[in-house]
C-alpha cells in the first residue's frame, strides 16, 4: 500500500549487516513452518514501515541455546496497525492462525519501556505450542528504528526490514559485549526488577555488559522518579499514602490530565464498552487506582496470560490506528461524526452541526462515567482494588481520594467540554442532551436552578426536559420542537455538584398516589414513534408499567422492560416498582403463572414495551393466561435467531386499549386514590379481552400521528379524601415551563 511504509528508513541509523540476511531469513522461516507465510511476512513489513527485532534476530545471529524458544517481536507504526494485523491474523488465509491471543496497553500512569518508547499496545499471538509472535504498536510522532535504537542494551539494537539485516553496534553482537544505555542506568540503581532479569538473562547467554555511573547524580535525578504501581506492588500490597502521592503527582500536572482525557475520549468515540451496566447496556469503564496496578486500560488479560478464543475471534479494536497522543478538538469530532447515527425525531438542523455531534457524545461520556458497572456491584470499597469515578459517591470509598478522583472527572469536563452561555443565562462548560438543537445546551447551574423546581417531586426520574422552546397546550400533541424525554438520574447526577445531588436526591414531598399524577403523562404514547436500536431494531419508547400504571420509557436494550433499579435490587424483584405504587395483587397472580408456564424456571417479570403487556423472561403471557407464546424469530436460517425487539402481543392498539380502561376508572370520581390505582390497574389487565377497547384502541392508531387522541374524556382536575393527592402537576406543566423561563432569565449567577 503505497505510503504506509513512510515512517522508517532503516538504512539511515544502522549498519547493514548483510551476512547475517541468510541466517535471520532461515530462523524466520523455520520459526513459522513455511517459506510461503515468511515471505508473506516479510512483504507485509515493507508495505507497513514495520521491524523485526529482539531476542529472535540475535538469536540467529550469536546463536546461543537452541534450545531457547524466542518470540517474533515486530514493530509497526500505530496508523498501519489495523492492515497489519488484518493480514496477519484475520481474513481467509492469515499468515498465522492464532490458537491464544493476549493484548495490554502501555499505561499512562507509568513511565516504564512501554512508555517511554511510544509503545502504545502489545499484541501477543500464539499458534500452537510453537509460534508465537508479538506485535508492538508505536506511536504515530515515533517510528520502530526509533524504539530499537533505544533499546536498553547495545547489542539487541538489531533490526530486519523484510529485506536485511541491520545494527547500531554491530560489534558489539560479534564480541558479546555491550553497554545498558544511560537512560535506563539510574532505573537499575533503583532496583528495577524488569531490568535486572534482562541483565541477568544475557549474561547467562554469555554476554558481558558495560553499566557507566558517571555523570548521574542519585540525589538529583532520583526526584524526578515517579512511583509506579505493577503487578509486585498488587501481590505485595500497596499502601494507600503511596497512591494518594501518585494521584496527587498526576492530577496536577495538566499535561498529562488533557493526555488522560483525550485517551478516554478516543476510546468512547470509537465505541470501546468493556462493560455493563444492570441492564446490559455496554459502558467505557473508566478506572484510576487500577491502572497504577496494571498496564491494560480494557482489562482483557495480563502480559504474562494466555486467552483462548473460539474461531479466531481476537478482534482488532475500535481505536487500533488511532494514537491518543495525536488527538484534539478537532480529530476526536471527526471520529465522533463518524461514528454518529441520526434520529428520525432529531430537534437540530440537518446535517447535523459536527460540533454538536461532538458535544453530544461528549456528554454522553461524562454520564456513562456515572453509571455503575455490572462487574461492581458487589463491590463496598473497602477491600477492592477497583475503584471506578462512579463510586465516589460510596460511603466506603477512601476520602482522602475522592477530591483525586473527582479531579480525573473535572479534566474530561475541562479539556473536552466548550464554554458558552446557555438559554438560562448561565455562563460555563456547556452539557448537550437529548436531541437538542445546539441552542439547547445547559450549564451545571441552570440545570440546577431548573431541578430545583422539581426538588419535592416523588419519582425522580420522571422530570421532564427543559428544553420547551414552545409553550405547550394542554391536551395537545407535544410540539415538535420541544424535547419529549424524561431526565435520567444518571444524567442528572453527571452534571450536577455533588452537594446538590445530594440535596436534591433527599428532598421529596409525601408521595401522591392519584392517578392525576400520571393520567396525563400517558398522551405521550399517542405521539411516540419507533426508534431504531441497533441491536433490535424500530422499537417504541413510550409505555405504562400494567403492575403499577406508571408512566415509563425504555432507554435501550430491547422491547421488554422494567423501571430503573438504582437501589440495585435483585433481579427476581423484577419490574422494580415503587412499593406505593406497585399493585401486589396483579404482581402476585403474574408471578404464580410464571413459574407455572415458563419451562426454563422463573428468573423476573417486565413488560412489554409495545402493548403494555406483562411479560416474563422476554416472553408474552397469553391472554388466556394458559401459555407463555412462543419467541418471533428473524434471520436466515444460518443465522436465526429470537427477535427481543418486536412485539408478540396485541401491539399498540392493546396499549391504547389498556389506557381508555385506566381513563374510564379516573373518570368515575373514586375518592380514595389507593382504591382508585386497584381498580384501574385491574380494568387495564382485562382490556385486551374487551372488543370495544380493542375497537377503540385500533382506531387510534390508525389516525395520523399528530391527530390521535383519546375516545373517553377526563375531568380536568381531581379531589382526594387525602388532601395530598389534590395536586394535579401534569395539566399544568405547560404554564410552569413558561413562567420558570422568565424567572430563570432574571436570576444572578449561583455557585454551588
Amino acid at each position: 500500500m503505497e505510503g504506509l511504509a513512510e515512517n522508517i528508513n532503516s538504512a539511515s541509523e544502522g549498519t547493514k549487516m548483510s551476512e547475517w540476511n541468510a541466517d535471520v531469513i532461515k530462523d524466520i522461516k523455520t520459526h513459522l513452518k513455511s517459506h510461503d507465510k515468511a515471505e508473506r511476512l516479510f512483504a507485509l513489513l515493507k508495505e507497513c514501515g514495520a521491524l523485526i527485532s529482539g531476542g529472535s534476530i540475535l538469536k540467529s545471529i550469536v546463536k546461543y541455546d537452541a534450545l531457547i524458544n524466542v518470540d517474533i517481536d515486530i514493530y509497526v507504526p500505530t496508523k498501519n496497525i489495523p492492515i497489519f494485523l488484518q493480514s496477519l491474523v484475520k481474513g481467509n488465509n492469515p499468515i498465522i492462525k492464532a490458537t491464544a491471543y493476549n493484548k495490554y496497553e502501555a499505561s499512562i500512569y507509568c513511565a516504564s519501556f512501554l512508555r517511554k518508547n511510544g509503545i502504545r499496545k502489545v499484541y501477543t499471538f500464539r499458534e500452537g505450542n510453537d509460534i508465537s509472535i508479538d506485535v508492538m504498536s508505536i506511536r504515530n510522532k515515533r517510528n520502530p528504528l526509533s524504539v530499537v535504537n533505544n533499546f536498553d542494551l547495545t547489542f539487541c539494537q538489531v533490526w530486519f526490514d523484510g529485506s536485511d539485516v541491520y545494527a547500531s553496534h554491530p560489534d558489539h553482537i560479534k564480541e558479546k559485549k555491550g553497554d545498558l544505555q544511560k537512560d535506563y542506568v539510574l532505573r537499575l540503581m533503583l532496583g528495577n526488577e524488569y531490568l535486572k532479569n534482562r541483565i541477568h538473562k544475557y549474561i547467562k547467554r554469555g554476554f558481558i555488559i558495560n553499566i557507566n555511573t558517571t555523570n548521574i547524580s542519585l540525589n538529583h535525578d532520583i526526584t524526578s522518579m515517579t512511583r509506579c504501581y505493577d503487578d509486585k506492588d498488587k501481590e505485595y500490597g500497596v499502601d494507600n499514602e503511596g497512591e494518594r502521592n501518585v494521584l496527587k503527582q498526576r492530577t496536577e500536572d495538566k499535561k498529562f490530565m488533557k493526555h488522560w482525557a483525550n485517551k478516554v475520549a478516543l476510546k468512547w468515540l470509537c465505541g470501546i464498552r468493556n462493560n455493563i451496566d444492570d441492564n446490559g447496556k455496554g459502558l467505557l469503564s473508566v478506572p484510576l487506582s487500577q491502572e497504577h496496578y496494571f498496564s491494560n486500560f480494557k482489562k482483557v488479560g495480563s502480559q504474562n496470560s494466555k486467552q483462548t478464543y473460539n474461531k479466531g475471534e481476537y478482534l482488532i479494536d475500535l481505536d487500533d490506528g488511532y494514537d491518543s497522543s495525536d488527538m484534539n478538538e478537532d480529530s476526536l469530532k471527526d471520529i465522533a461524526v463518524s461514528k454518529f447515527q441520526a434520529k428520525e425525531d432529531d430537534l437540530a438542523a440537518i446535517p447535523i452541526d459536527p460540533k454538536l455531534i461532538y458535544y453530544r457524545s461528549i456528554t454522553k461520556l461524562i454520564e456513562n462515567i456515572y453509571i455503575i458497572p455490572y462487574s461492581s456491584r458487589h463491590i463496598d470499597g473497602r477491600n477492592s482494588n477497583i475503584t471506578f469515578l462512579s463510586m465516589i459517591d460510596n460511603e466506603y470509598v477512601d476520602k482522602n481520594k475522592i477530591k483525586y478522583y473527582i479531579a480525573y472527572l473535572n479534566a474530561i469536563k475541562t479539556h473536552l467540554l466548550h464554554n458558552d452561555s446557555d438559554m438560562y443565562g448561565g455562563d460555563g462548560e456547556m452539557f448537550h442532551l437529548h436531541n437538542h438543537p445546539i441552542e439547547g445546551g445547559i450549564t451545571q447551574e441552570s440545570l440546577e436552578s431548573y431541578l430545583t423546581d422539581h426538588i419535592k417531586d416523588v419519582d425522580k426520574s420522571s422530570i421532564p426536559c427543559f428544553w420547551a422552546p414552545t409553550v405547550p397546550i394542554p391536551g395537545q400533541p407535544i410540539p415538535s420542537s420541544n424535547c419529549k424525554e424524561k431526565f435520567k438520574l444518571s444524567e442528572i447526577r453527571s452534571i450536577v455538584s455533588q452537594k446538590f445531588y445530594k440535596k436534591f436526591m433527599n428532598s421529596t414531598t409525601k408521595v401522591k398516589k392519584g392517578l392525576n399524577q400520571t393520567i396525563n403523562a400517558y398522551d405521550a404514547t399517542l405521539f411516540n414513534t419507533k426508534s431504531m436500536n441497533a441491536s433490535f431494531g424500530n422499537i417504541y419508547h413510550a409505555t405504562v408499567c400494567p403492575y403499577c400504571l406508571q408512566f415509563e420509557q425504555r432507554e435501550d436494550g430491547c422491547a421488554y422492560i422494567s423501571h430503573a433499579n438504582p437501589k440495585r435490587l435483585t433481579a427476581t424483584l423484577s419490574p422494580f416498582c415503587e412499593n406505593h405504587f406497585l399493585i401486589q395483587e396483579l404482581r402476585d397472580k403474574y408471578l404464580r403463572i410464571a413459574r407455572k408456564l415458563d419451562p426454563h424456571g422463573f428468573d423476573h417479570l417486565e413488560f412489554c414495551v409495545e402493548c403494555g403487556r406483562p411479560s416474563t423472561n422476554h416472553q408474552h403471557f397469553d391472554l388466556l393466561e394458559e401459555k407463555l407464546i412462543a419467541h418471533k424469530f428473524i434471520g436466515e436460517e444460518a443465522d436465526r435467531r429470537i427477535d427481543y425487539g418486536s412485539c408478540s402481543g396485541g401491539g399498540r392498539p392493546e396499549l391504547y386499549a389498556r389506557i381508555l380502561a385506566i381513563r374510564k376508572v379516573y373518570s368515575e370520581g373514586i375518592k380514595d386514590s389507593i382504591e382508585e390505582r386497584k381498580k384501574a390497574a385491574l380494568a387495564a389487565d382485562k382490556a385486551p379481552l374487551n372488543e370495544e377497547l380493542m375497537a377503540q384502541g385500533k382506531a387510534i392508531y390508525e389516525m395520523e400521528i399528530d391527530s390521535r387522541k383519546w375516545a373517553n374524556t377526563i375531568p380536568s382536575s381531581k379531589k382526594y379524601n387525602n388532601n395530598n393527592n389534590n395536586n394535579n402537576n401534569n395539566n399544568s406543566e405547560g404554564g410552569r415551563r413558561k413562567t420558570r423561563r422568565k424567572q430563570n432569565k432574571n436570576k444572578k449567577t449561583k455557585k454551588y
